[in-house]
């Protein structure tokens, strides 16, 4: 009803908004529906006819042409158009909110004077209703605080400016304290903070009886613990209202001077109450210019207020700019927290270039969006800082010097006084430029995907960072004080050490890491928020601190940290920084210099996670943190990729499988020469190009050199498993193709072009044979060739068979040219793999951690049970396009960030309207991101599921074509949601419990039946994600020199097609490949409907009845007892589910 009754309204509001030019299309459209009825039409008449064509109105010529001017394209000012129309207030909205406050203001101004109390005491407060949202360590105050009625409150903020974006729909509040409620003195030990606190605990104590406050809270401004504000929740006709109040005191209370950065307005030993430090004056008279900046934001919020107000007004373009601003910063959590690159900074640098001329008053929302990202990420504000200040006689310059020197980042106000970015920590401003120049690149590059990588994506901290570090307890940080920065920093905020230390401790780690790291970021600590009858919150209730590194992936691998020369002047300073690790040594050019050492190990994983090295190190020799409170995430990614080696001194390196990849590489390029050098040949090999996952370094894992089972039995010149015994160790063959060069004395049949192959591989094998080192089994349609442990099968293939494949003969005896089923294998094996594995390794060359990325991800579709539903390539390429085209990330420097980002696509790519393109090489045009797309969506059912379009097969999808199904495909987008739900919390919130390996195994419950099988009989059992002790990599005796081995032995994966080839027409059948203990069954929804008693239905079925008639139904108790049969040892038991 409630659906009916939407419609009738739309339709309603529709036809009180037609004019009288739509009435033709209205007698149109009547006239359609007579057509269809069968009623009689109205013939129209010319002039009728005319007015459907109208041309285009003065209105409409002069927004196509603003679209021209002012926005990136039509489409993106629709986009831009309906995103502000969701994120802004609608104008019911703000009558009531309107409403509310002004109720809520006069309640405020209604407030009666109070008693005098002495300002260290509280206990007038209501007890068990508020308390003071203040924390103080020192009970040493000295004065009287009495509440007078404020002077003023007025709307401030994004709500006065128009610029609020939904959902953080807030209205700010500004209570002006009287100039009476303080005294000169209270500039000194944070007496103003703690009336200002007192102040806003006599408004909540008030506001606490009004009913038509909801809810009362206590939070902190921007994060900062000095500047608690009140949240109100007001009750609303159809929604709740959150009101934002904060007190400021008068602008003629103190004098401005009183409060100079360089002032110190905090004395040590009253903060300390004279205990616990020593009696020195230099550490008693330090500045304190983050507590002086807090009452210098109070004294001049109104002015600053009134610039924006009498700037913006009437500049609706820059106001919506504004809002999609906000939205880019929200996107990319840049804007929440302590520190943080808030909406305010962003509002008061659109201004700032305002007045610089950088924008003018005409521009478009998308146009001050576009120009203020451009402008900040060429701006340098480390060395040249904005400012809002004009007045050049009153020492601008020497007070921008002295802001920074004690600042990090600067950004004066129109005041001259303030510096919006006091808490704005240097790293935090390095990203928020980093991401201002990636979405520079964005805009400028005219891409149509501009408007969701910018405005729609979110860019989350754990996918954003290759690595993260959590540090569990932060308190030491108070005992180190001294070496990061000194006691006076913790004085100046507060109490809150980490605020005081934190940004010298991304400082030092910056400075230890150097170029192994592009970005350095704290994760924000959410902002808290209390009841106005609780404790305030503090710095000892932050559970832990997350940082994330942005490594360079050629860099950061460095296992050994070269230093200046030894007789340099800057040794000394190096020694000092890096203290007992530091060492002299002697590099291979002779030279002797300080070094140190971080990883004597020398695999690709170690080599990695050297910064998982530094960083404890840094921590505990600066800041005091045990290695036991560091928890770094990174390593856990490897974990799913190792394998439990027998502990044998005498094992090659494996570590991840990199170095077994490249092991393997370097007896196939020997190979490789040994064929081309093959003299004698009819034809020489133009190409030879390995097609095995291995040659593209993402095989899971990367095939060790042969070492054979003993329990294996030798009948002729193989070896067999022998019977009862276990599995042998599984040996995958790996698949080389060779293509021979062009040729016109090749026949026109197929028969007699394979004929002709034979003969060419009888020559090979003769020819190879000769080589000792070499072991040839010849076969009619390949070469099994064993060298150094590893089976390679040589396939050889012209392009003439292509030719040939396509060439039909009609029944009138013409010769036709059309794509067959042969020919597209043809294209594909012989053609697109070769070239795609050579691309794909050329890949893995510039990104060294695609390998792992990959790896990961077809571990984790064949734990899910899919490896066989879902193309391996389908897999590859995907990981690829995250590489190729990370925006609006950068490329992943770790194989945790690419798995992480590879789930977040699975499970938010839409298959069903959008192709995936994968920009091999670069070898797409402007014009094929358009064409593909376009021609994608007009011809959406001749196109496979999952559309994976490249360079080498722009329509053809060869690795989707029939895999994934649309089941598959859902399940597999529900199962990586959910696995990254799982993934993101282990890696922003730890604990103990976490184990990576549970999103490695699969959810059995929705299967039909589950077939366990006997893992003593798995060749693969080593591979389980859950591997048991006595599941270990098999290392018996090498195979003699005569005898060939045993290849391509997997018990399961013949069961398996055994179970497909007799019972695919009943039954779904999902196993894991890497080790998987048992095979999922899933029904057909066929196999319960009940047919008629014909021949074709006995097959499966049983007699049963429906109603008087016999009919047949599917015999599942025989299919369960047959899968017993068909597995004989292999099948230890069948749980059936649903029958």
């Amino acid at each position: 009803m409630g659906g009916k009754r939407e419609r009738h309204e739309a339709e309603g509001s529709l036809s009180d908004d037609i004019e009288e030019d739509d009435e033709d299309v209205l007698q149109t459209l009547t006239a359609q529906q007579r057509e269809v009825t069968g009623e009689p039409m109205k013939k129209m008449t010319k002039k009728e006819r005319e007015k459907l064509y109208k041309e285009p109105t003065v209105e409409e010529l002069n927004q196509m042409k603003e679209t021209e001017n002012l926005f990136h394209s039509n489409l993106f000012r629709l986009q831009i158009t309906e995103v502000l129309k969701e994120v802004s207030l609608k104008e019911k909205h703000k009558r009531q909110a309107e409403k509310l406050i002004s109720t809520l203001k006069e309640t405020i101004l209604e407030i009666p004077a109070g008693e005098q109390y002495d300002l260290k005491d509280t206990k007038w407060l209501p007890k068990q209703k508020v308390k003071l949202p203040l924390h103080q360590v020192s009970s040493c105050m000295k004065g009287k605080f009495q509440f007078l009625p404020p002077l003023s409150v007025r709307i401030i903020g994004s709500y006065l400016l128009d610029t609020v974006v939904k959902p953080d729909t807030v209205v700010d509040l500004m209570v002006e304290m009287p100039k009476a409620c303080v005294s000169e003195n209270d500039s000194q030990n944070h007496h103003y903070l703690r009336k200002r606190a007192l102040y806003l605990a006599c408004i909540a104590t008030h506001l606490h009886k009004d009913s038509q406050c909801q809810h009362l809270q206590f939070t902190y401004l921007h994060g900062n613990h000095l500047k608690p504000i009140l949240a109100v929740t007001l009750k609303g006709d159809s929604r709740p209202i959150t009101v934002h109040i904060h007190v400021v005191i008068s602008n003629d209370a103190f004098d401005p001077e009183l409060f100079n950065i360089n002032k110190c307005n905090v004395n040590t030993k009253w903060w300390k109450d004279v205990t616990q430090l020593d009696d020195k004056d230099d550490v008693v008279l330090k500045p304190t210019p983050i507590s002086n900046m807090s009452v210098l934001e109070d004294l001049t919020l109104q002015q600053n207020t009134d610039y924006l107000e009498k700037t913006l007004t009437d500049l609706s373009g820059f106001t919506e700019g504004i809002k999609l601003l906000k939205i880019w910063l929200r996107q990319r959590e840049l804007d929440k927290g302590y520190g943080y690159f808030n909406s305010y900074i962003m509002t008061m640098y659109v201004v700032y270039l305002l007045s610089q001329r950088l924008l003018n008053k005409m521009m478009s929302s998308y146009q001050v969006f576009r120009s203020t990202l451009i402008q900040l990420a060429r701006s340098d504000w480390l060395s040249k800082p904005p400012s809002l200040y004009r007045n050049k006689k009153s020492g601008s310059d020497t007070r921008e010097k002295d802001m920074m020197s004690i600042f990090d980042v600067v950004f004066l106000d129109t005041t001259g006084l303030v510096n919006i970015c006091s808490t704005l920590n240097k790293s935090l401003f390095q990203r928020v430029i980093h991401e201002a120049k990636l979405s520079a690149d964005y805009l400028t590059g005219k891409t149509s995907e501009a408007f969701d990588l910018l405005l729609m994506t979110p860019v989350s901290f754990d996918r954003k960072f290759d690595y993260c570090f959590h540090i569990e307890n932060i308190r030491p940080m108070v005992e180190k004080g001294e070496e990061l920065g000194g006691i006076h920093k913790m004085v100046d905020n507060g109490g809150h050490y980490l605020h005081a230390y934190l940004p010298a401790v991304l400082n030092i780690l910056q400075k230890a890491l150097d170029k192994r790291i592009y970005l350095i970021q704290s994760r924000a600590i959410p902002t808290p928020r209390w009841d106005i009858n609780e404790e305030v919150r503090t710095c000892d209730d932050i559970e832990r601190v997350t940082i994330g590194i942005l490594v360079d992936t050629l860099v950061s691998v460095r296992a050994v940290e070269k230093g200046p020369a030894a007789d340099s002047p800057q040794a000394r300073g190096f020694r000092e920084f890096w203290g007992e690790v530091s060492e002299l040594r002697r590099f291979q050019d002779g030279s002797i210099c300080e070094a140190i050492v971080w990883s004597k190990g020398s695999s690709f994983r170690k080599k990695r996670l050297v910064s998982s090295k530094i960083v404890p190190y840094i921590l505990k020799k600066y800041a005091g943190i045990d290695i036991d409170d560091i928890r770094f995430i990174g390593e856990e990614f490897d974990i799913p990729l190792h394998l439990p080696f027998p502990k044998q001194p005498d094992l090659p390196v494996y570590g991840t499988g990199e170095e077994q990849h490249a092991v393997l590489l370097q007896t196939y390029d020997s190979l490789r020469k040994s064929l081309r050098a093959l003299p004698d040949l009819p034809l020489r090999i133009n190409t030879i190009q390995g097609i095995h996952p291995v040659f593209r370094f993402t095989d899971v894992f990367p095939v060790m050199a042969l070492n054979q089972f003993k329990e294996t039995k030798k009948i002729g010149d193989k070896y067999f498993p022998t019977r009862s015994q276990s599995a042998p160790p599984f040996h995958p063959v790996l698949p080389v193709m060779c293509v021979l060069e062009g040729s016109g004395k090749w026949p026109d049949n197929i028969d007699a072009i394979k004929r002709l192959k034979a003969a060419i591989y009888i020559k090979i094998s003769k020819g190879l044979s000769t080589d000792k080192s070499l072991k040839v089994h010849l076969h009619a349609t390949y070469i099994d060739i064993m060298k150094d442990g590893y089976v390679f099968r040589i396939t050889i293939s012209a392009l003439r068979e292509l030719s040939v494949l396509k060439s039909t003969t009609s029944k009138s005896g013409m010769l036709r040219v059309q794509t067959t089923d042969q020919s597209m294998e043809f294209e594909k094996t012989v053609i697109a793999l070769p070239k795609l594995t050579s691309t794909i390794h050329g890949i893995y060359q510039q990104h060294n951690t695609v390998s792992c990325a990959v790896r990961l991800a077809k571990r984790w579709v064949s734990a899910q049970l899919l490896s066989d539903h879902i193309p391996e390539l389908a897999i590859e390429l995907i990981v690829c396009h995250i590489y190729l085209t990370p925006a609006p990330y950068t490329k992943p420097g770790s194989p945790g960030a690419g798995f992480l980002r590879f789930l977040q696509l699975l499970s938010t790519f839409d298959w069903k309207n959008t192709p995936l393109l994968i920009n091999l090489n670069t070898e797409f045009t402007a014009e094929d991101f358009i064409d593909i797309p376009a021609r994608f969506q007009k011809e959406r059912e001749k196109f496979p599921l999952m559309f994976l379009s490249t360079p080498y097969d722009r329509w053809s999808s060869y690795w989707t074509t029939e895999k994934p199904t649309a089941m598959i495909l859902s399940r597999l987008a529900v199962l990586a949601k959910e696995s990254l739900t799982l993934l993101q919390d282990q890696v922003l919130n730890p604990s103990a419990e976490d184990d990576i390996k549970q999103v490695f195994r699969p959810p059995l419950e929705s299967y039909d039946a589950l077939i366990h099988l006997n893992t003593s009989l798995l060749p693969r059992s080593y591979q389980a994600i859950d591997n048991p002790r006595d599941k270990l990599v098999p290392d018996v005796k090498q195979p003699d020199d005569k005898t060939f081995p045993l290849i391509d032995y997997d018990t399961c994966q013949l069961y398996l097609h055994e179970l497909r080839e007799i019972y695919d027409d009943v039954a779904l059948f999902f196993y894991d490949e890497f080790g998987g203990s048992c095979i999922g069954v899933l029904w057909r929804p066929n196999v319960f409907h009940k047919k008629d008693v014909k021949v074709p239905n006995l097959c499966k079925s049983k007699p049963s009845t429906r109603g008087d008639d016999i009919v047949l139904e599917c015999n599942i108790d025989a299919i369960i007892e047959d899968f017993k049969i068909l597995g004989e040892q292999l099948v230890m038991s069948i749980d059936v589910r649903r029958h």
